[in-house]
């Protein structure tokens, strides 16, 4: 990344800030681990303005679907559709492991668990769609 950003100091030869230019560009740190550090930082507090968002919403709706990945481990993906401003929003909330069986109760478990550690409320929740596998539907035992 850094090489880039030295040749790009080059386009500005001859200008007069070019000299601050390059010890702006000399001192970024840009290591593998200060690079790995900023791009953990923005995903965090973009994953805490999208969990803040979906709070403060009024109303909110979920989608819930459950897969398996390559080592037969089933995942869950929540998404979430809340009002932010004049804007509705649909966003990708978590994707959970379930490391046991994936019957309705355990999704249903898996993602109020989730709730519970986000703060999030179930009396928000307008409506939820699931993919209407068997284990997901049923009066008594599913989501």
């Amino acid at each position: 990344m850094k090489p880039v950003l030295e040749s790009f100091v080059e386009i500005f030869e001859g200008e007069v800030f070019q000299k601050a230019v390059r010890d702006a560009v000399a001192g970024v740190a840009l290591s593998n681990n200060a690079i790995s550090r900023r791009i953990e930082s923005m995903g965090k507090d973009l994953r805490e303005r999208i969990y803040e968002d979906f709070r403060t919403s009024p109303c909110t709706a979920l989608a819930v679907d459950e897969s398996t990945d390559i080592p037969s481990e089933a995942q869950l993906l929540v998404y979430g559709k809340f009002a932010c401003g004049c804007h509705t929003l649909e966003e990708l909330l978590c994707c959970l492991t379930l490391h046991s069986t994936t019957t309705g109760h355990d999704v249903f478990s898996a993602v109020d668990t989730f709730f519970t550690e986000n703060q999030f409320d179930w009396g928000r929740v307008v409506e939820c769609c699931i993919d209407g596998a068997p284990s997901m539907m049923g009066r008594n035992n599913g989501f």
